[in-house]
């Protein structure tokens, strides 16, 4: 740690256990990647190698042609037009990974959700994604302490979607803005603790360190259904280094790297008890350890990022997720989950390397 007057600035490392996808909203189109039958592996074109190799080939106008066409049959684009090697498409890779259960005939089936990516084309996770977790950590302290086995649910607003009540009784508390009438202080980020806690966006990932994941529903009983889904996803084992800056200033000794520490070690309990404990290991699972660990990204489900349960009590909180679940997502019988006493009642996960790993567990250290 180095302490530099009222800021004190930390290294953390966010450590994945399992493939971990935050998404940039965007997708690489299908004829954007290749499959390769006698390896297994799917792989995902660098775009600017693309290109670059294109217009050597002086073959832009039949790409066009082949775009047009319909087509998603990369691979047999880069060979039998381009004249191109096993070696020269192979370095024309960004990252790859065995794919077999979203291929069909040869090629993959769906185009490709994005990971977050830089001006310079580099993957990295934006500094706010992760401080919108470490949020939900610190907000499930606070409230497993004052709630001290039972939670008063006058206060709760269950049809409050947002559920934005929980910050403004446990975060936004720095008394800095009123709101429009000049009444009550704001409930909004001005009089955020979390003003005082800043992230940085993590540093860059090499593509060595990337990979493609499908997805895998399994549901209480422990059965799997298989999705025609593809992400680009961090592999599991990577470092990725942040720099995490206190304002002491702000913070005043009510949120520290010790108590930042503390936060992620009871979510991690909490997770593992109330979520991940409901649910059979299926066949292949890789046995991860959940100390010291936060859920991060896209596929993790909703059950890591909303503090429903905790708020609302189990019965409640059950119904209120059933509700928003239904209402989310109409063809997921999310109807029968308050007879199956858990909502979600499906666990994500996907398959590298022979095994199958939950989404977005990863490790954060902080020194």
């Amino acid at each position: 740690m180095k302490q530099l007057e009222h800021l004190q600035v930390y290294d953390l490392v966010l450590t994945t256990r399992s493939p971990l996808f935050v998404g940039s909203g965007t997708t690489y189109p299908s004829n954007n990647n290749t499959f390769h039958p006698g390896q297994k592996k799917g792989a995902l074109l660098d775009k600017e190698r693309f290109f670059q190799m294109l217009l050597e080939q002086k073959a832009v106008d039949q790409y066009e042609r082949f775009v047009l066409s319909g087509s998603t049959k990369l691979d047999s684009f880069l060979r039998e037009v381009c004249q191109l090697t096993p070696e020269q498409i192979r370095h024309l890779y960004r990252c790859s990974a065995n794919t077999t259960e979203v291929v069909e005939n040869d090629h993959l089936l769906n185009e490709i959700c994005s990971f977050v990516r830089g001006s310079d084309g580099a993957a990295y996770i934006p500094g706010g994604s992760l401080k919108g977790v470490f949020r939900t950590a610190v907000l499930l302290e606070l409230m497993q302490k004052e709630k001290k086995g039972t939670w008063p649910q006058h206060d709760a607003k269950k049809r409050d979607r947002s559920m934005a009540r929980l910050e403004g009784c446990y975060l936004n508390t720095l008394h800095l803005k009123k709101d429009k009438d000049h009444i009550y202080w704001a409930n909004d980020a001005v009089n955020s603790l979390f003003r005082g806690v800043l992230l940085s966006d993590s540093q860059p990932i090499s593509d060595q360190q990337m990979i493609l994941c499908g997805k895998k529903d399994i549901d209480l009983k422990g059965r799997v259904r298989s999705t025609h889904l593809l992400r680009e996803c961090v592999k599991p084992g990577t470092k990725i280094p942040f720099q995490l800056t206190l304002d002491t200033s702000v913070l005043k000794g009510r949120i520290t790297a010790e108590t930042l520490r503390r936060s992620i070690q009871i979510f991690s309990h909490y997770y593992q008890i109330a979520y991940i404990s409901k649910f059979p290991q299926p066949k292949n699972a890789c046995a991860i350890r959940y100390e010291n660990t936060l859920i991060l990204g896209g596929g993790s489900g909703f059950f890591a990022k909303s503090l429903a349960y905790p708020y609302l009590g189990a019965e409640e909180g059950l119904r209120y997720v059933s509700c928003e679940m239904q209402q989310s997502f109409k063809e997921h019988r999310h109807e029968e989950d308050m007879a199956l006493e858990l909502s979600p009642h499906t666990m994500k996960y996907t398959q590298y390397d022979g095994q199958l790993y939950p989404y977005g567990v990863c490790e954060v250290t902080i020194a």
